[in-house]
């Protein structure tokens, strides 16, 4: 789970006390099924903001977990605005498993290589599926036009990256078993190569 989401959870207190069921539908209402958190994760944040002393438990401590509520507190508010006034940027440490795969590996990977091509490809086009035909997020029927307009410009730039993606994953695809066939050859002549000079030495 990145660490904005922390701010997500503030974000959503900040409306009202809520529990932890109820924050994980919120969220996935209103930033849609490719970024989708489930209960556990919410209460694993829930204990790190607890830590922080940026929300507090409105139930005694012998209320089971699923059913205790949580507020804001006026540190996690000021964690929050703090967090919304600060400028976006994108972290260059992060590297998708495939990426590092494809650096690091050699023409005899190519096989596997190919095959985690495929497998991100279904990922992409599953992902796709559940902002186009079945949507597993509504936003429910009494969200306001700020949240619909939000919600929509999430699904439009999730589902562009995902297009963009998939195009990025055929590509790649074709080069790989381009580049495959390639090294076949090159290992078929090498492999004649040797088989002549024994026979000439024979």
């Amino acid at each position: 789970m990145v660490p904005d989401t922390r701010y997500a959870i503030l974000g959503l207190l900040l409306r009202g006390p809520s529990h932890g069921y109820e924050l994980a539908t919120r969220f996935g209402e209103l930033f849609g099924p490719g970024w989708a958190i489930n209960r556990g994760q919410v209460y694993d944040m829930l204990g790190t903001l607890k830590r922080k002393g940026w929300v507090e438990p409105l139930d005694p401590p012998e209320t089971p977990q699923d059913s205790q509520s949580y507020r804001i507190t006026h540190q996690g508010e000021r964690a929050f605005a703090e967090w919304l006034a600060k400028p976006s940027h994108r972290s260059s440490s992060h590297r998708e498993t495939l990426h590092l795969k494809l650096a690091l590996g050699a023409p005899q990977d190519a096989h596997r290589l190919l095959k985690d091509i495929e497998i991100e490809e279904q990922a992409c086009v599953d992902r796709l599926s559940a902002y186009t035909t079945e949507n597993t997020c509504p936003l429910p029927a009494n969200a306001s036009e700020w949240e619909i307009l939000a919600r929509e410009a999430i699904d439009e730039d999730v589902t562009t990256q995902l297009h963009g993606k998939l195009e990025w994953l055929k590509n790649l695809r074709l080069r790989v078993e381009h580049r495959l066939s390639e090294h076949s050859q090159d290992t078929s002549r090498e492999t004649g190569a040797q088989s002549t000079r024994r026979d000439a030495a024979a």
